[in-house]
């Protein structure tokens, strides 16, 4: 009997692990291994020409005024800053920059803060708009729509006292990166673009990437990379995030004017080798290359941040860098190196997603546990009802009470429970993991050991579904023998909780093996 409990755990164990390995894409990134030598770790920037208007960092106060700005439909508002010359007048025929958030709310009061006030400083006048949040949602974000709608900041920095309008540009930072060069190919008098911490490839390319270096910064197991394309590649529920497979290269293959591409090297969300790469090859399709600057700064986050004075900073050189470049056009524009700083080192390719086949939607993902949750209710309430029901109404009757078979109720009941812990355990599991990785953590104990709790469940589920199949095949041998025993269930209750949890737990276990819980290896 255990003897055959085992082979019949071992056929179900490896049965789940096929079906997971067939039902969705694998995970096989390429390693870069052409990678990018910057020509000088100095990013200061070349070209000035002798006796330039140059401002330094904090060399001028600056005034910062709130501003509204009116849009298509609605009004934001914005916050400029204006550097002031020695008499508190301001200084006439400055350049302008325009700042494009990335992903989130972006107030104009909270955001840039120190990047702006620093290019102020400098003699850069900057607008940092407030973003259109009737339009942008999680679900739903149109990047051409939001060009737009910054296009109308662009418009009215033009107008205001000290700038010079033709010498006004566009800073984008992560998302903000693929809405900047839709407005400098839909106008090309936008003087330039900073581009900070830019993904280039699309926001699914971009995400599995993301995912993919935090989880090896974790250090989760391997088949828990599994997930990354089945998650990131399959249609999300409840559909929308079209906006997933934007494409911003035809809109950089229109650039006309200078692009300053920044990174920094302690960011593992951005392909940052590649990136670089590909601005500078999509800017030169069209054969009128639009000058490309690339800096890398040494040990700078996301924001190109850098850890000083016991917080999170700007890194000291950057706002010195990007108030150089723009003040010295059009000398600083193409002036070498085109690329310097910290050396990156991007280990692998951000890619094209595979798609999950038979599991690509994610309605059915989540259909298949409620399904399943639902399917393990149903029996035993069932069941329960009746019992009451037959107890009060049927006192004396002499009709037998529904029953599962011998030895059949515990290894059932062990099937259900282990199905739905192990689902449990997994989420669970997940929601550390991406705690620790959000965070740039590690912790073996809750990435390997929760690993190994939530397989330990799995098989142990998958023992009691063996015991189940072992009970009913034993019955069955046992009535050919001509013994009268009950092979599943006796009394309709009894035979749809049989069939409800059989059911409920495949469905889970399906689920189970498809996010590599039963994947082989360890």
């Amino acid at each position: 009997m255990v003897f055959r409990t085992i082979a019949t755990t071992a056929a179900i164990l490896v049965g789940l692990a096929l079906t997971g390995a067939v039902a969705g894409p694998q995970w096989d990134p390429v390693p870069v291994t052409d990678h990018l030598v910057p020509a000088t770790d100095d990013t200061s920037i070349g070209g000035v020409a002798p006796g330039a208007d140059i401002g330094e960092v904090g060399e001028f106060e600056v005034r910062e005024t709130a501003v509204t700005i009116p849009l298509d439909g609605t009004v934001v508002g914005g916050l400029l800053r204006q550097p002031l010359g020695d008499d508190g007048e301001l200084l006439a025929d400055r350049p302008g920059v325009v700042y494009v958030h990335g992903a989130g709310t972006g107030k104009s009061t909270e955001a840039f803060t120190e990047s702006a006030s620093a290019l102020a400083s400098a003699g850069v006048v900057t607008l940092v708009p407030d973003k259109r949040l009737d339009t942008y949602t999680t679900r739903d974000r149109d990047y051409v729509a939001m060009a737009a709608d910054y296009q109308h900041s662009v418009d009215l920095l033009r107008t205001i006292d000290g700038v010079d309008p033709e010498q006004v540009g566009v800073y984008g930072e992560s998302e903000g990166t693929w809405i900047v060069p839709v407005m400098q190919a839909e106008d090309p008098t936008i003087a330039y673009t900073v581009l900070v911490s830019a993904p280039v490839v699309p926001p699914r390319q971009q995400a599995a990437f993301a995912v993919d270096s935090y989880l090896r910064n974790t250090g989760v197991p391997q088949q828990v990379f599994r997930a990354i394309p089945r998650a990131v590649g399959m249609q999300l529920p409840g559909g929308g995030f079209e906006y997933a497979d934007f494409d911003v290269r035809p809109w950089l293959e229109q650039q006309t004017a200078p692009v300053l591409v920044v990174y920094g090297t302690a960011d593992p969300s951005m392909p940052v080798e590649q990136g670089a790469r590909q601005v500078i090859a999509d800017t030169a399709v069209n054969g009128d290359d639009a000058p490309v600057t690339v800096r890398y700064y040494a040990g700078a986050n996301h924001g190109i941040n850098v850890p000083l004075d016991g917080g999170m900073h700007l890194h000291p050189d950057f706002a010195r860098d990007v108030a150089t470049w723009i003040q010295g056009m059009p000398g600083t524009a193409d002036a070498p190196p085109r690329v310097a700083g910290d050396t990156p080192n991007q280990l692998y390719v951000a890619s094209a997603v595979p798609q999950p086949r038979w599991w690509g939607n994610g309605d059915i993902v989540v259909g298949a546990v409620i399904a399943g949750a639902a399917l393990l209710l149903v029996g035993p309430l069932v069941w329960g009802v009746h019992a009451l029901v037959r107890r009060a109404l049927l006192r004396r009757s002499s009709v037998a009470a529904p029953r599962l078979a011998r030895g059949l109720r515990s290894s059932l009941l062990g099937l259900g429970v282990g199905s739905v812990a192990t689902m449990v355990a997994l989420v669970v599991y997940l929601l550390a993991v991406a705690r620790l990785a959000l965070d740039y953590q590690r912790d073996g104990l809750v990435v390997q050991g929760g690993w190994i709790v939530v397989r330990l469940l799995g098989v142990a589920t998958a023992v009691a579904a063996a015991l189940v199949i072992r009970r009913v095949a034993d019955a069955r041998a046992e009535r050919r023998a001509g013994a009268d025993v009950v092979v599943v269930a006796r009394g309709w209750p009894a035979v749809l909780t049989f069939w409800c949890t059989l059911a409920g737990s495949l469905a889970l276990l399906g689920t189970l093996a498809y996010w590599g819980v039963y994947q082989l290896g360890i």
